[in-house]
């Protein structure tokens, strides 16, 4: 974090890249403008379709991930589920009422119950995961960073309007407040050419 400080204050007022920093950064309104071109083998695409500037990318189903992720879901229901059929049988068995220990063990059993429900639903992402469409809408007060699934949606959105500066760096690109050193919003997973392109289309808009 003090290395990123540190090139914040050298690059501050300055369009160039310094070879001894990850930075690169660009003032708007002061700085030339920043003749960066749109590279076609980076890790999103540029969806030309959209009336406003939208980058996207689908996921990856990755097997490494999903194979544990399966056998401790199935490990974890299965000890559950064998544990809390016990519980009812014996409970059946005795024909008891179901006193204050009794429910004292179904809410004991509940969050596992929970638990292994939220299991499958995570599995079912991973398995799903190459469905997966995440985006960014790109406008001079607002970045929107949505990921859908099917009928699923979730959309965040962040307030860049008060944005001075562009910090570019190797994977990722930051909206910063210049006087206040205050970061409104950062888009991640970039490669260097993809963060000074879309650097240079937000320059555009101011």
């Amino acid at each position: 974090m003090m290395n990123m400080e540190m090139s914040r204050e050298d690059l501050r007022g300055t369009d160039r890249f310094d070879e001894d920093s990850s930075m690169e950064v660009l003032d708007l309104g002061t700085d030339r403008f920043l003749n960066a071109p749109q590279p076609f083998d980076g890790n999103w695409q540029y969806d030309e379709t959209a009336a406003e500037m939208t980058i996207f990318r689908m996921g990856k189903f990755s097997f490494s991930r999903f194979l544990p992720a399966f056998f401790f879901t199935i490990l974890w229901n299965a000890f559950t589920v064998t544990h809390f059929l016990m519980f009812l049988t014996a409970f059946q068995e005795k024909k008891m009422d179901f006193g204050f220990e009794q429910w004292v063990l179904f809410l004991f059993y509940v969050p596992f119950v929970l638990v292994g429900i939220g299991l499958f639903v995570g599995l079912g992402v991973l398995l799903f995961s190459s469905k997966i469409r995440e985006t960014w809408i790109i406008t001079r007060k607002e970045l929107r960073h949505e990921k859908k699934l099917f009928c699923f949606r979730r959309t965040r959105k962040l307030d860049v309007s008060k944005t001075e500066r562009l910090e570019i760096e190797c994977d990722s690109l930051w909206f910063v407040d210049r006087e206040e050193e205050e970061c409104f919003a950062f888009i991640g997973e970039l490669t260097r050419e993809e963060a000074r392109w879309i650097a240079s289309r937000f320059q555009m808009m101011h």
